[in-house]
């Protein structure tokens, strides 16, 4: 393994231990280390045997254990440091979610001293394109401050600020972005958008949306079917009642839905994004998750809420095609195509595609334990750290 080639994912890992083990966590149970030019077998479960018995055992010790490097604590200078307004930028369905990606950090990056942007986009349904002009809007309120800008994006999010990025019809958001971090970002797109069961999906929403069109009124018929539902409704199913009535309300929205799955296709990415250029000067860091097999392994005694049917059903999916996915991404799926511009991957957290940004989506009988804020924090200090080395070498880009 080439050290220099790991240097901040190495870096990001020690972090996070330090931070996990201040809560009395453990790395080994919430990282895994793929050293660069670890080539697993994506179609075998045995290869999270593999990693544990010879990257765990041997790189966590040489690498997060022991005397490790010194940590620096994360305090208002941190922020002072980096100087930016942080924003967080969700990702498919936040405006059904009823939590906010990341939500529950804000209030920690506040107290830190960042001002923080929370680019709630709209309709997340629509077109990547169409998303990236509203994120825009929303940034132009903050566009006559100083300050530089530090994307942190989830899921559907991250696709969408590689099109702003990459337009330079945004060219004054652009010079003022000093990174973006991808948190389980469907850069490359994601299966599930271009499975069969998607393709029916599309043909009826099409025929909705043609429906509406022309009648006006498919809005209303789809808001009286919500309406007639929870009559033959179970009590176990009373607490879709509410997502059920916000998807009433937003019946318009499906209309721009079919937009909205193309462009996760991973045909259309590589399309629209694989040969996207971002400026140098704009720093690209990714964190994959990956949610093992294991997890899955007792079937429907897994299940115990919505949360769990919907991960376990797509998660089955995807295993068909790599074991190594979130449940909604495949690891290779969510990192920046190469050439996309300055990149550096920080590594691979133990977590569902829900669990890395929030503790629950619809139920309510649902709390996630990934530890968010420690992953944030460290990923915060490595930036620190990272912009720190790069003032002082700016030779630093070429070697990392």
């Amino acid at each position: 393994m080439s050290e220099n080639l790991d240097k901040w994912k190495i870096r990001f890992g020690q972090i996070f231990q330090r931070l996990l083990g201040e809560s009395g966590k453990n790395l080994e149970d919430y990282l895994y280390f793929l050293p660069t030019g670890f080539m697993p077998d994506i179609h075998s479960e045995e290869s999270f045997k593999v990693i544990d018995l010879n990257i765990r055992r041997s790189l966590f010790d040489r690498y997060f254990s022991g005397d490790l490097p010194p940590v620096p604590a994360l305090t208002q200078e941190t922020a002072a440091r980096l100087d930016a307004t942080l924003v967080l930028v969700p990702g498919f369905g936040h405006h059904l979610i009823k939590q906010r990606a990341f939500g529950d950090q804000i209030s920690l990056f506040r107290d830190l001293g960042f001002n923080v942007v929370y680019a709630s986009y709209g309709n997340s349904f629509d077109s990547n394109k169409k998303c990236a002009e509203r994120v825009y809007r929303i940034l132009q309120n903050e566009l006559d401050t100083r300050q530089k800008l530090l994307f942190f994006t989830y899921s559907k999010g991250s696709p969408v600020i590689v099109e702003m990025l990459s337009d330079p019809g945004y060219a004054e958001v652009i010079q003022r972005t000093r990174a973006v971090v991808s948190f389980a970002g469907a850069l490359r797109g994601s299966v599930l958008a271009s499975s069969r069961t998607t393709e029916v999906t599309l043909r009826l929403l099409k025929a909705y949306r043609a429906f509406s069109q022309r009648s006006g009124s498919g809005a209303k018929l789809l808001k009286w079917m919500m309406g007639e539902m929870p009559r033959f409704q179970s009590h176990a199913f009373k607490e879709w009642n509410d997502l059920l009535e916000k998807v009433a309300e937003l019946a318009q929205d499906l209309a721009d839905l079919p937009e909205g799955i193309t462009d996760l296709t991973r045909v259309t990415c590589e399309t629209n994004y694989a040969k996207a250029r971002i400026n140098r000067s704009v720093k690209l860091f990714s964190i994959s998750a990956v949610y093992p097999e294991a997890e899955f392994k007792e079937g429907l005694r897994f299940i115990t809420n919505p949360d769990d049917l919907f991960l376990y059903v797509s998660g089955r999916e995807l295993y068909k095609h790599n074991v190594f996915n979130d449940t909604q991404i495949l690891l290779p799926d969510s990192e920046f195509f190469e050439g996309t511009g300055d990149i550096t991957n920080l590594g691979i957290v133990k977590a569902d595609h829900w669990g890395i940004a929030m503790p629950r989506v619809f139920s309510r009988h649902y709390e996630d334990p990934f530890p968010r804020t420690e992953m944030l924090k460290a990923v915060l200090l490595v930036l620190d750290e990272y912009f720190g080395q790069l003032a002082n070498n700016p030779g630093m880009e070429d070697g990392k």
